[in-house]
């Protein structure tokens, strides 16, 4: 749906449009992606969270008021083709769905931050570590020094 809905945004073909309409297209992928995580999107029609998506992300690339004006006309031209009659639905999701993004970048900054005070610039993957309790006496012991690494998951909304 997403690819569907970006395509009726009011761009031309320049370089610059297409760089901004790639950017939307993205951040609004990123945002249904976000979706996933939470139960309260499995109960919403894929079209009203992907729209939802798109209009987010509009809104966080801050475009111009006139060319969500046109898209949001497009759209309302379309819609009763896609049985699109739930703006309902899409208003409900667009907070969420914003929520969801604002802890998203929360949470990846808390977790640069904490990447950078526990691992130094000159840090390897293996250290050598000195154990003289150990059986080799005085030898150099190697020890993984590697950082966790956490995959980006689903918070709890709070």
């Amino acid at each position: 749906f997403a690819h569907n809905f970006v395509s009726l945004l009011p761009f031309g073909n320049d370089t610059l449009n297409k760089k901004i309409k790639q950017e939307i297209t993205e951040l609004s992928h990123f945002l249904m992606e976000l979706s996933i995580c939470d139960y309260f999107f499995v109960t919403r029609n894929p079209s009203s969270v992907a729209l939802a998506s798109i209009l987010n992300a509009l809104d966080i690339i801050a475009l111009p008021r006139s060319l969500k004006k046109e898209f949001e006309s497009n759209i309302k031209a379309i819609s009763p083709l896609l049985h699109l009659n739930s703006t309902f639905e899409v208003n409900e999701c667009r907070p969420r769905l914003k929520w969801m993004f604002q802890h998203s970048q929360q949470r990846s900054e808390e977790e640069s931050q904490q990447r950078i005070q526990t691992v130094s610039p000159t840090s390897v993957s293996t250290s050598l570590d000195m154990d003289e309790s150990s059986n080799n006496h005085g030898k150099p012991r190697k020890t993984s020094k590697t950082a966790q690494r956490t995959s980006p998951s689903c918070g709890k909304r709070s």
